[in-house]
């Protein structure tokens, strides 16, 4: 019994101990996300089935999943990849999952950013044209 509750005791350490030195990687940037939300919304604008905030059948939400700057031949660069989720508003139900990337490089990577999350977000509401969906 003894040398069981060892085994547990070390086990639980070790565990904690990996679990502790793991390097984290995630970057949430929650003004991404407002950003993101509101370029969904503008991009989506007059659109009758699809909407970010709007009253429609189907609701688009999304993430910034990654978002790298970086210098490349004295350039900013700047990467970016989003994911959507489109659900059926009335009843929640997720209808598809749908990603973009894009890249930019330019003299600041400040006034990348905006511009490649666009320029991700289009690429990503590119696949709402082939759903095709249940619009009761």
């Amino acid at each position: 019994m003894r040398s069981l509750l060892a085994i547990s005791a070390l086990s639980l350490s070790l565990f904690a101990i990996y679990t502790l030195s793991q390097p984290s990687s995630a970057e949430i940037a929650l003004e991404s996300n407002e950003a993101l939300m509101s370029i969904i919304e503008e991009s989506l604008r007059g659109n009758a089935l699809y909407s970010a905030a709007r009253h429609t059948p189907f609701r688009l939400t999304g993430s910034v999943v990654r978002g790298e700057r970086s210098t490349e031949q004295g350039r900013a660069v700047y990467r970016c990849e989003v994911s959507l989720i489109l659900m059926e508003r009335r009843t929640g139900a997720v209808k598809a999952l749908l990603t973009g990337r894009a890249s930019g490089s330019g003299p600041r990577v400040d006034e990348l950013e905006e511009k490649v999350l666009r320029s991700a977000v289009r690429t990503a509401l590119r696949r709402l044209e082939t759903l095709e969906l249940n619009r009761s």
